[in-house]
């Protein structure tokens, strides 16, 4: 069908809008430095400072796809894995159901007891459906499940040593706003 404008300027033929699927904006945020939570015992939680992100939707039909990597350590050879849970204004969410009492968690990972030099990295990806225009802040916590204290680190190695052979890392969140 031709595009065609009227004599009083209204257009026709053309579909204005993007189709659904479209991505309408992406806004990221990369964390660079560490964070360090000493000596947490089974049951602690902790929000990942630095490691959040803010998006305004632009209609309430939105989608917002959430997606990134979190690396992490703990001090403790035998006892080292960490559930991971998404949050949107603080709030959880995008979590398993509940059953017994076990904890309700988004994603979870198992840092490698051959090898402290280097951080795990957990991915993640969620499409939520927020249904708001307001401005949303994402971010994640992190849920120390083991009945010992050890010390819980982001982006740092988890022996504690530094030399060329240990390793620092990013972790990054993104937010995506999709047409639906």
């Amino acid at each position: 069908m031709p595009i065609t404008i009227d004599g009083n300027g209204t257009i026709e033929g053309f579909t204005s809008g993007l189709p659904d699927g479209s991505v309408l904006q992406v806004v990221s945020t990369t964390k660079t430095d560490t964070s360090t939570f000493t000596n947490v015992n089974s049951g602690y939680t902790a929000q990942v400072p630095g490691l959040t992100v803010n998006i305004t939707p632009s209609s309430t039909s939105s989608k917002i796809l959430i997606k990134g990597i979190v690396t992490f350590s703990t001090s403790n050879v035998g006892q080292n894995g960490v559930a991971v849970t998404m949050l949107r204004d603080g709030t959880e969410f995008a979590i398993g159901d509940a059953g017994n009492s076990n904890t309700r968690a988004s994603f979870a990972g198992y840092y490698s007891p051959d090898d402290d030099r280097l951080p795990q990295a957990i991915s993640f990806e969620h499409l939520d459906s927020p249904n708001s225009t307001s401005q949303i802040t994402y971010g994640i916590k992190l849920f120390q499940p083991f009945a010992i204290n050890l010390d819980l680190y982001v982006n740092l190695n988890g022996d504690g040593l530094t030399s060329f052979t240990r390793v620092r890392t990013t972790s990054v969140i993104t937010a995506m706003e999709v047409a639906a």
